[in-house]
């Protein structure tokens, strides 16, 4: 039962560092593409949120663009909680935001230049949610403890 507990406190307490880890990909990429960048804090409807602005130069592929943040993001996360196996805890704190910025990759790719920018915020927090149910999931199976 602590380990549920310590678990949701290292997801919370990591949360932020995850997603700004996200916004510097998003960085990286652009960098890689010729571009220079800024990453903003906002807010949306009373939410703190992060955004990767491209300051100078054009993206020579946006879907890449869109899609680093997450993707590269849940590559170096799975990598850590690989490593941080033998603390259960851990490893399914940082697996869990792994998968969130994975699928949140994908949905990013996907919709981002795509759609309202309203729409896009509506709906973000719905991947947010299947991204920790997976997380749940797999931390039951995994490790067998819940």
């Amino acid at each position: 039962m602590i380990e549920i507990i310590y678990s949701i406190i290292a997801f919370l307490l990591l949360w932020v560092p995850a997603f700004l880890c996200h916004e510097i990909m998003h960085s990286l990429e652009a960098r890689r593409q010729g571009c220079k960048t800024r990453i903003d804090m906002w807010i949306h409807k009373g939410i703190p949120s992060m955004r990767c602005i491209v300051t100078e130069g054009t993206l020579k592929n946006k879907w890449l663009f869109a899609l680093a943040g997450g993707l590269y993001t849940s590559i170096i996360l799975i990598i850590i909680s690989w490593i941080a196996s033998g603390m259960p805890w851990l490893a399914a704190s940082v697996g869990t935001l792994a998968i969130i910025n994975f699928i949140y990759s994908l949905y990013e790719a996907t919709f981002l230049h795509k759609i309202p920018l309203a729409t896009y915020m509506k709906y973000h927090y719905f991947v947010y949610a299947i991204g920790i149910v997976i997380g749940i999931i797999m931390y039951y199976y995994i490790f067998g403890v819940m």
